[in-house]
């Protein structure tokens, strides 16, 4: 037996909260922002929207006002973020993909400070569909050559990956 047309609507939209839960507590993400941005938002969204449409005039007025409160916050820390965080530059220079790891090497100055050299960590999942930040190596010298870059995570326990960017290998991990 079928179920009736007003459920099937809600068999559609389950997968979405429970990804974007899976999502959140383990902290993987998507490779792609756009994926992110559409499931957390029909997760978020049809609940409101529902909620709209079958609520009452002053309880409406109420629901949309907290909506633009929540969206005025979100407006102003993005402006905040914007206008304090991008003073500087960061190039993406190499990256590499080793096994279910995921090293990009990128190239950047702050708007005060050296030069540096940062390298990041990703663990990929499902291949290398989600992927989750463990680590980051930022090296101040970016003029320094190091054949061997440390990456820690995982305190207390302490997981550690050595990898050789002169060469694009992972040297040891351990765990």
């Amino acid at each position: 037996m079928a179920a009736p047309k007003k459920y099937r609507l809600l068999f559609y939209y389950l997968p979405f909260p429970v990804i974007s839960i899976l999502l959140w507590t383990t902290g993987y993400h998507f490779r792609f922002a756009l994926l992110d941005i559409l499931v957390h938002g029909i997760s978020i969204g049809y609940p409101v929207f529902w909620l709209l449409r079958r609520a009452d005039a002053l309880i409406r007025w109420a629901l949309l006002l907290l909506v633009f409160i929540l969206l005025i916050a979100n407006a102003s820390h993005i402006f905040l973020y914007l206008a304090f965080s991008k003073a500087g530059y960061l190039s993406r220079k190499e990256e590499w993909n080793l096994k279910n790891y995921t090293i990009r090497h990128s190239h950047g100055q702050d708007w005060a400070g050296p030069p540096y050299q940062r390298y990041e960590l990703f663990r990929n999942q499902l291949g290398g569909i989600l992927i989750k930040q463990l680590s980051t190596n930022q090296q101040i010298n970016a003029d320094s050559h190091s054949c061997e870059v440390e990456f820690t995570w995982n305190h207390p326990q302490k997981k550690v990956l050595y990898f050789d960017p002169c060469r694009g290998l992972i040297l040891r991990v351990i765990e």
